[in-house]
């Protein structure tokens, strides 16, 4: 969340504990026994409060009791991951664990020393969170440690990957993160849906995508803000695939059904794809441009944003566009010429990069002031493969295939665990 969204949510949360009498905090008691682990109802109701200060949701009753299965949930988890890390000689790392506070810390407008202390203002003990990142991060090297050999990616994967992208160039291509809630019984549908629903609404009022994500999200990505990279389409859920075609960067999504579970998607960015540097890419442009009359009143300015709109929610093709243009006596140097993007003006650029094919862009004020323009791309060639990064892909299907081995991984492990809930 912002600065200032903890900031109130750390003062909320001093002040409901400023008013408890002595001797009314609840009993310590047994929260769930996982193998040889303890969690307490301390643990739990410590975790709670981290979780709702996180990610803005209200310290209210009714959230509480809304979000205990899901936080027990993520520490019976935690508690396995933790013990099969150790079960192998595996430990998170001092310094690692200082750098992922650093950046908690820091995405948050703070130092490591304020958010910790602020935590501990809050009546939340700092060793909430530094256990949580510990664990997080064991998990994490444990993964890397044990899966990652089991990873062969074959140069013929490589090359299917390299031939979507080849059959895809020229379509978006979307910067994307999620939150995962997972339903493994039938039984838990409506209320992790309810919790998914929830975690939308905060942080369309404001909360903050990373820090739910870290909190809430039971993929692998969790570690990374929900940070998924690039992805195009076919490469995820068919359901997030449709759901992906209608998003704009900064729009988050619905919660969205998936074969195990509720997927939360935030688009924060998209472009083109085109398999090597983007100003490589060879583009023919047009340029629409309207200009203000030298004594200009607002009434000119009104009719040139209207006449602009009109044509962008009006013409497709550059055909069309020249004949508007034409018939509205706009200014001359429509055609733009055939040249790499990356010889355009850095605003044309920006404006082309990801724009479609036939597609006008939205207005454009001018350097002069008085002046808009709308850009549309009438094609768009790509250089050939050499820009294409074999490494790269074969990181990426890597780390989708070590993200679904790690999910199986945490199932056989809870499958296999004795887990005694008490609360």
């Amino acid at each position: 969340m912002s600065h200032r969204l903890l900031i109130a949510a750390l003062f909320l949360f001093a002040g409901l504990g400023a008013g408890v009498p002595a001797g009314s905090q609840e009993i310590e008691r047994i929260a769930a026994v996982v193998n040889d682990d303890v969690i307490s109802t301390s643990d739990l109701r410590s975790r709670l409060d981290l979780s709702m200060l996180a990610s803005g949701l209200p310290p209210t009753d009714e959230n509480r009791e809304r979000l205990r299965p899901q936080v027990l949930r993520q520490l019976i988890d935690e508690s396995l991951q933790r013990q099969e890390a150790e079960r192998f000689d595996i430990e998170a790392s001092q310094d690692d664990i200082d750098q992922a506070v650093s950046t908690i810390a820091s995405n948050n407008g703070m130092t490591p020393d304020q958010l910790l202390g602020g935590l501990e203002q809050a009546g939340i003990p700092p060793t909430t969170l530094i256990e949580q990142v510990a664990a997080t991060l064991a998990w994490r090297d444990l993964v890397r440690a044990r899966l990652m050999s089991e990873v062969a990616i074959s140069e013929d994967e490589i090359d299917d990957a390299i031939a979507r992208i080849t059959a895809n160039r020229g379509q978006p291509e979307y910067l994307v993160a999620e939150i995962f809630l997972s339903v493994d019984d039938p039984t838990q549908e409506a209320q992790v849906a309810e919790l998914a629903e929830q975690l939308v609404q905060e942080m369309r009022r404001g909360a903050n995508f990373a820090a739910v994500a870290q909190q809430f999200s039971q993929s692998p990505t969790a570690a990374s803000a929900g940070d998924l990279g690039w992805v195009m389409s076919g490469q995820l859920d068919p359901a997030i695939d449709r759901a992906l075609t209608t998003m704009v960067p900064g729009q988050l999504s619905p919660p969205i059904r998936t074969v195990g579970g509720f997927h939360i998607i935030l688009v924060r960015d998209t472009r083109i794809v085109a398999a090597t540097n983007p100003d490589e890419v060879i583009v023919h442009a047009y340029q629409l441009v309207l200009s203000l009359p030298a004594a200009a009143t607002q009434a000119d300015v009104d009719r040139i944003s209207a006449e602009l709109q009109n044509i962008i929610e009006s013409v497709r093709g550059c055909d069309q566009l020249q004949q508007r243009a034409q018939s509205i006596g706009a200014d001359d140097g429509l055609d733009l010429g055939t040249r790499p993007l990356g010889e355009f003006d850095e605003q044309a650029r920006a404006m082309m990069q990801s724009l479609p094919v036939g597609q006008p862009s939205q207005i454009a004020p001018l350097n002069n002031g008085r002046s808009a323009a709308v850009y549309m791309v009438c094609d768009r060639q790509f250089p050939d493969d050499a820009g294409i990064n074999r490494d790269e892909i074969a990181n990426t299907i890597g780390e989708e295939r070590v993200g679904m081995l790690a999910r199986r991984y945490l199932r056989d492990l809870r499958n296999a665990a004795y887990i005694d809930l008490r609360v």
